[in-house]
């Protein structure tokens, strides 16, 4: 049995708000007041004075909460990473850090709100088309982590036997559309490796599209443990879109139009993992 003692709920309030206090100050270094006797009995400090011991511990938690940022970054946005270029990166993982810490326990978590971040900082104005690149950046990294769902293979003999207007096409949660008006699947693609379709050949392809205000509508899953993009057509995302907001078939392939190909996006996605199955209303 235990013998310690429990913790007395004021002295809880008390650390509870001297951790409160530490990250304000990470968040805005320089900023000691109120901080002193946490530094002290966590840091190690014991000088007096200006506090020079304390800032140089608080120095030491921002830069280790700077580098997690990035860590923890990069491993989300690659593509945005290689496109702004590593130094440039680190400062926009820190400046993020500050201005969005995480809010939840989980470290991958944290970037979900950097497409919005970008969108906002008039610095990166001059690149109109990462904003999107890091939303794709991130519905990949989501894809990747997302739970395993088994398809019901057996369902399928709805779409011989049952009323296309009763019936739910069931697509993986992991699935996701990013429309955008430049081509980012292209710019995404172009720094790929080369066994996965990148090299010198997809950044010219992305350059043209570029230079022609080409734009795009992203289509992510995952195959295996492995997330994909592909570009699709407006036929083909009305589809898909309608589908994943459960839509009846007959009302996904409405939105459709007459010149979709339903034979041809059921054997895609059979093969690639998006469908989990079909199901009556």
């Amino acid at each position: 049995m235990s013998t310690a003692s429990p913790v007395k709920p004021a002295a809880l309030q008390r650390e509870l708000e001297r951790q409160q206090r530490l990250l304000q100050a990470i968040q805005a270094p320089g900023n000691l007041r109120g901080l002193q006797g946490w530094v002290r009995g966590h840091l190690g400090w014991r000088g007096q004075g200006d506090g020079a011991s304390a800032q140089r511990g608080l120095a030491a938690y921002v830069a280790h909460a700077g580098a997690t940022a990035e860590r923890a970054l990069a491993a989300a946005y690659p593509t945005v990473q290689a496109l702004v270029g590593d130094e440039a990166f680190a400062l926009l993982a820190r400046a993020l850090w500050r201005r969005h810490p995480p809010a939840k326990g989980d470290l991958a978590w944290f970037g979900e709100t950097l497409p919005g971040f970008i969108g906002e900082d008039e610095q990166l104005a001059d690149v109109p088309y990462l904003c999107d690149v890091a939303r794709l950046d991130w519905s990949l990294a989501r894809a990747e982590s997302a739970a395993d769902q088994e398809a019901d293979v057996a369902s399928f003999h709805w779409l011989t036997d049952g009323d296309p207007a009763d019936l739910l096409a069931v697509l993986s949660p992991c699935c996701e559309l990013i429309q955008s008006p430049w081509p980012i699947v292209s710019v995404w693609q172009a720094h790929q490796p080369a066994s996965q379709g990148g090299g010198d050949e997809a950044f010219a392809a992305a350059r043209r599209a570029l230079e022609d205000n080409v734009a795009q509508t992203a289509w992510i899953w995952r195959a295996g443990w492995k997330a994909r993009a592909c570009a699709v057509g407006e036929d083909e995302a009305r589809f898909l879109r309608a589908a994943m907001e459960q839509a009846s078939l007959a009302q996904a392939l409405n939105e459709a139009g007459e010149g979709f190909d339903f034979a041809r996006c059921l054997q895609a996605g059979l093969q690639q993992g998006w469908w989990l199955g079909v199901r009556c209303r």
